[in-house]
């Protein structure tokens, strides 16, 4: 699989280009080309510039909405947790989480891990350090949903942005390497030649570098046109936990 770095091929100027007519178009009316105008020919840092203000645009529309949010964990494959939350903005732009349910396993240690089978299998203290491994797990996906512009333009500073060809043609693949932690990554997948973000992933760690997790997220599109995060998956291999997060319920927020 052939790799490009940006800045340096003809491949991601044309990449970008899409990028940017992809960016235009999630953008307000006044914002796009005058019909029949000629298209402006930006230079990289602006088309990742509007790739950036993209991401603003999709994540102000947002705070007109409200939804739910609903966290499943697992260990084993044995369900642990299933807690869901009431999500909105308030007037000053800070986004609220209301806790509604939670549901544990019966039995369950206070916080989160049942006592029975899984603690006759690995032992109290196993099990606590377990609980608070999963705590940190769901806090680290919070730090990669959604996708920060200024930690992106960090990373195409520091000239650790790829480009990657998963389907000629058809799909492509921007890396964006030591984006929040050194060693990590995150990747966008892109449909040509609609230039639809069809979703993202990422490659971190909780603790240790040597025991890399893995975070895929998906995306939804309202009726409105505004894209969100769907639903994201991560998958902690080293400790057999999984973490699934969904969105959903979109409806306009009621005016206070």
């Amino acid at each position: 699989m052939v790799e490009y770095k940006a800045g340096v091929c003809r491949s991601c100027r044309t990449l970008f280009s899409g990028l940017l007519l992809f960016a235009l178009l999630a953008l307000p009316a006044h914002a796009q080309p005058a019909a029949g105008a000629a298209p402006a020919q930006p230079t990289l840092q602006e088309r990742i510039a509007n790739l950036k203000e993209w991401m603003k645009a999709s994540q102000l529309k947002l705070h007109s909405y409200e939804w739910i949010e609903t966290t499943t964990v697992t260990h084993d494959g044995d369900p642990v947790s299933t807690t869901v939350k009431n999500c909105y903005y308030d007037v000053n732009g800070q986004l609220e989480k209301v806790q509604t349910s939670e549901s544990k396993a019966s039995g369950g240690l206070p916080g989160i891990l049942p006592p029975g089978r899984l603690l006759k299998k690995i032992g109290e203290h196993r099990a606590k350090e377990t609980q608070e491994y999963i705590k940190k797990a769901v806090a680290l996906i919070h730090t990669y949903v959604p996708p920060d512009p200024n930690a992106i333009q960090m990373v195409v500073n520091s000239g650790n942005m790829s480009m990657q060809m998963l389907e000629p043609g058809r799909k492509i693949q921007l890396t964006f390497k030591n984006y929040k932690l050194p060693g990590d990554s995150l990747s966008f997948q892109i449909a040509l030649p609609t230039n639809q973000l069809l979703g993202y992933s990422v490659s971190t760690y909780v603790d240790n570098p040597q025991d890399m997790v893995t975070l895929t997220s998906t995306m939804g599109l309202l009726p409105d046109g505004t894209i969100y995060t769907e639903e994201s998956d991560l998958s902690a291999p080293s400790k057999n936990v999984e973490v699934k997060i969904v969105n959903s319920g979109y409806h306009l927020a009621q005016v206070q």
